[in-house]
């Protein structure tokens, strides 16, 4: 009986060890996927207001949000990733994975900077302003 005792003993200590070497493995991952956020404003802006009278200084430009705006997010191979609805301060925004991306809303009859290219790296806030710009 004396005899077993230490080879008790012996198997403990390996099946400690196997324990604390488990105990240093990397955690099981969570499927969540690391994402970066793309923030931004849609608005309209214009050249001189024509009718001032009465007014001084005269303002020198008109500025507007484009509330309740569809803005879409395309990845490179021209899928849809996320799409959106402007609020009524003409912000967006998205959590997406790290990648490039393009911005848009529909193009309108005005000029102006409908779209932006923007590359979105982990943990990462891109900017982005979309604008219709008046003459």
């Amino acid at each position: 009986m004396q005899r077993l005792r230490p080879g008790f003993a012996v198997i403990a200590i390996a099946v400690t060890g196997c324990s604390s070497q488990s105990s240093t493995a990397t955690p099981p991952s969570t499927g969540l996927t690391a994402e970066g956020h793309i923030h931004g404003t849609f608005t309209l802006t214009a050249g001189p207001v024509p009718n001032c009278l009465g007014q001084s200084p005269c303002p020198s430009g008109y500025f507007q949000v484009e509330k309740n705006a569809t803005i879409t997010v395309t990845r490179r191979d021209g899928t849809v990733a996320a799409t959106a609805t402007t609020d009524a301060s003409g912000v967006f925004g998205f959590d997406v994975p790290p990648g490039t991306y393009t911005v848009s809303t529909a193009q309108q009859e005005e000029p102006g900077h409908y779209s932006a290219t923007v590359t979105v790296k982990n943990g990462a806030t891109v900017n982005v302003s979309l604008q219709i710009t008046e003459p």
